[in-house]
């Protein structure tokens, strides 16, 4: 509470802000966004591929999401100029539309996008989630459509079993995002450097042991089995320096 009262006055002083004084759908801090098409209070956007624009979220655990509509928000930054602009919300509370056709959503459920554009869904893998769900939805018809609200907190999960997810995976998928907090982006870029770097010594390694090798070969051909088994045995231990990389990169990830 002190947070959006702070928020407001500041933005208020300085005339960049909005402060909506109808009752709020929603608390944080939202920007004006141009969508593609029309949407409605709740629902889920995502940014389109190569960053050109914005529209309704339309696949599984997007990595592109970047937020909700809301209709009402507490803080605007800016106000809405066009008729396919909309208010969006990045962080904190707002309501989302939601369907159960992954399951019906209880209180603490982590929810995701879904192939149904604009809505999202109960998250069951390992991806891109939009947050936690504090209130429940329960619906026998699963082409029915509700709302929830959502504490917003955008990130990659890891905490479902998961088999088909792996490090490449989530470096991927995390490079891709549209929103991610300063903690994760330094998450990301940690593990990519290790990876990479576990990858050059590896390599630069078996190099100039490979090297050798022949060299050895070159001026001792009777004791070229011995020096094949020394290769060989160097290698598994260049396999080793980055398959370690690959783990320290991991663990960096999700713990």
């Amino acid at each position: 509470m002190i947070k959006l009262l702070l928020n407001t006055v500041f933005f208020v002083c300085f005339g960049v802000a909005s402060v909506a004084n109808a009752q709020e759908t929603s608390t944080g801090v939202s920007i004006p966004v141009l969508l593609e098409e029309q949407a409605d209070n709740g629902s889920v956007i995502c940014s389109q591929q190569g960053g050109t624009g914005y529209k309704l979220c339309d696949s599984n655990y997007a990595s592109s999401v970047l937020g909700v509509v809301t209709a009402k928000p507490a803080v605007s930054l800016g106000e809405l100029t066009l008729d396919n602009e909309f208010f969006v919300i990045t962080s904190g509370i707002a309501e989302i539309r939601i369907s159960s056709f992954n399951g019906n959503i209880a209180e603490g459920d982590l929810l995701s996008t879904s192939t149904v554009k604009g809505v999202a869904q109960k998250a069951s893998k390992n991806g891109f989630v939009l947050g936690s769900a504090l209130t429940a939805y329960n619906a026998d018809n699963l082409e029915d459509i509700g709302t929830v609200f959502v504490s917003i907190n955008i990130h990659q999960t890891t905490g479902f079993t998961d088999v088909r997810t792996n490090l490449f995976e989530i470096l991927r998928e995390g490079l891709a995002a549209a929103v991610l907090t300063p903690l994760a982006a330094l998450r990301y870029l940690l593990a990519a450097i290790v990876v990479v770097s576990s990858f050059v010594l590896a390599f630069v390694y078996f190099g100039k042991l490979a090297k050798a090798g022949i060299e050895g070969i070159a001026r001792n051909p009777l004791a070229h089995r011995t020096i094949e088994l020394t290769v060989i045995f160097h290698l598994v231990i260049t396999l080793a320096i980055f398959l370690v990389g690959l783990g320290v990169a991991y663990l960096i990830l999700v713990l």
